[in-house]
């Protein structure tokens, strides 16, 4: 993309629209992975679809195309350091004192989330320099009704009261 179009505030502008925090999960060479998203959104009820973007180059992007299979976990108020330690590429094991269950299909739930959704890959279309997967919901739940974490202006938060 020119640099002209970069500088253009498109940064500036998105980094002023708050989003939720997601860990998305797979099985890497049969082993847990995951990386810490906010790229995440809905996009069926019927037949039940999400969708995520992900770095094409990407472990997370491997991981999900190994398998065919990935759950998005989203983060409650109080899961910042799930949050940097699953979105640095200087950790080694992205579990470690993270804990977690295994879904029907293997793939990691991390404890303590507000909830997680449960996919098989539907499909894949590589847009720039992301991967989009769209996934076919399995099953998803509720764990916890507590407050969201939240990315906002560059720093995590959380959401009280309402407007």
């Amino acid at each position: 993309m020119p640099a002209e179009i970069q500088d253009n505030g498109l940064r500036e502008i998105l980094r002023r629209y708050p989003t939720g925090v997601t860990i998305v999960t797979a099985l890497l060479d049969g082993k847990p992975w995951g990386g810490t998203m906010n790229s995440f959104t809905s996009v069926s009820l019927d037949p039940p679809l999400i969708a995520i973007f992900v770095m094409e180059k990407g472990r997370t992007t491997t991981a999900i195309n190994q398998t065919g299979k990935f759950v998005v976990n989203i983060l409650k108020f109080n899961q910042e350091k799930e949050a940097k330690q699953f979105a640095s590429d200087n950790v080694p094991d992205k579990f470690l004192d993270v804990s977690y269950r295994e879904s029907s299909n293997g793939i990691p739930i991390i404890e303590g989330s507000l909830g997680y959704i449960e996919c098989d890959l539907y499909d894949a279309k590589k847009i720039s320099d992301h991967i989009m997967f769209l996934g076919k919901v399995t099953r998803s739940e509720v764990t916890i009704d507590e407050e969201a974490l939240v990315f906002y202006r560059r720093a995590f938060r959380s959401f009280t009261g309402t407007v």
